[in-house]
């Protein structure tokens, strides 16, 4: 019980980043590298730009870039999955064949290529990243649905009624893959955010769009960051903490399976 409402009061906070102001001039919030202090939580960067504000606003930005390619990747995946699992022969073997090519590729690699070919346009990253990612909740759905589709006797005693596909998409299939789907979610919200950073830490994007990677990019560049550790280590720590949150969530619902 104290495990949930601790995973509540995190997701909580994260919706309240949704509404942080993202305008922000870069250069021209403060004096350069100050200390933490009241006024600045985690001090300032080279600029005078304040470390604690770019993080909630380079948080904000990982997480909607996040949202977006989890939610659409998993609700192209779960289709293609129910479609492969709930048909035997050539329609599966087609798209297994397709599944298995996408999942053997290097996604850092290809989003670099594609950033490097095309320019680096957000929409372009959001589309790349959802052709990637599509195929990780396809697989699972896909195999959750064929070991219904072999296993359940409910739904093969509606298919000898002559029940059609719709109803046993929702009363056999959909009520058996919902964890899943929710943990297929949050695993591609945690990869999007990983990646995303090191994007962005790479030094491909906009130098002057706000992301947890460019502030760790911009810091490592700075001759003498070591006598400066906050601007380095408090993005880092962000996301290593939104990675730790994610896998607990997961963890969390896959005790509960």
């Amino acid at each position: 019980m104290k495990q949930n409402k601790k995973i509540i009061i995190l997701v909580f906070c994260l919706i309240i980043l949704f509404f942080i102001k993202s305008e922000i001039k870069l250069g021209q919030s403060s004096t350069p590298m100050l200390i933490p202090s009241k006024d600045h939580f985690l001090g300032t960067d080279d600029m005078g730009n304040d470390i604690f504000v770019l993080i909630l606003i380079g948080m904000k930005k990982s997480i909607i870039l996040a949202s977006l390619v989890s939610l659409i990747s998993t609700t192209i995946g779960v289709i293609v999955g129910i479609i492969a699992g709930y048909n035997n022969g050539k329609i599966k073997d087609i798209i297994s064949g397709i599944i298995l090519l996408f999942l053997s590729f290097p996604n850092l690699a290809i989003l670099i290529l594609i950033s490097t070919l095309f320019s680096y346009k957000e929409s372009l990253i959001l589309q790349a990243m959802i052709l990637l990612f599509w195929v990780h909740p396809a697989k699972l759905v896909m195999d959750k649905t064929e070991k219904i589709r072999e296993v359940d006797k409910s739904l093969k005693i509606s298919q000898v009624y002559g029940a059609n596909f719709f109803h046993n998409l929702k009363w056999h299939i959909l009520n058996n893959t919902k964890s899943i789907v929710f943990i297929s979610i949050i695993k591609l919200l945690k990869k999007t955010i990983l990646l995303e950073g090191s994007i962005s830490f790479l030094g491909i994007g906009d130098p002057l769009e706000i992301s947890l990677g460019m502030i760790i990019s911009r810091a490592i560049s700075y001759p003498d960051i070591f006598s400066y550790k906050w601007w380095l280590i408090s993005p880092i720590v962000v996301i290593m903490a939104l990675s730790l949150f994610f896998s607990l969530i997961i963890k969390k619902i896959e005790r509960n399976l």
